[in-house]
């Protein structure tokens, strides 16, 4: 997952796909530790 990450930021996208990017990342994040709290 985290080399995915790197392989997004290190190429050079358009600022609104970086942004749906970093959302969509951000929710898989969330979801991932609601399950571990659950």
């Amino acid at each position: 997952m985290q080399t995915m990450t790197q392989l997004l930021v290190s190429h050079s996208f358009h600022p609104e796909i970086q942004e749906i990017i970093s959302i969509s990342f951000l929710n898989q994040q969330q979801l991932l530790t609601l399950k571990k709290g659950n």
